[in-house]
């Protein structure tokens, strides 16, 4: 796909690849806690988030033209 849009892209180009589903951490687990039917230990962490902290998910870098994930999270997670 990319080598296609090659007379378009910027000598140096960054891209990601990612699903529009989003999850933080504890939404993960949860998957793997109901897929497995059994309650996976996590330690999240000694510090509790702060008040004015952001942890909401941004790509960092563009998604590469056209791509589309081929499966699930779900499916991901039991395929593991």
């Amino acid at each position: 796909m990319l080598i296609k849009k090659i007379k378009i892209l910027k000598k140096w180009s960054n891209f990601s690849v990612f699903s529009k589903e989003v999850l933080n951490m504890r939404e993960l687990k949860k998957k793997f806690d109901k897929i497995y039917k059994k309650k996976i230990s996590v330690n999240f962490g000694f510090y509790k988030y702060r008040e004015n902290e952001d942890m909401n998910f941004r790509p960092k870098f563009s998604k590469i033209y056209g791509w589309e994930p081929k499966i699930n999270i779900e499916h991901g997670i039991k395929k593991i």
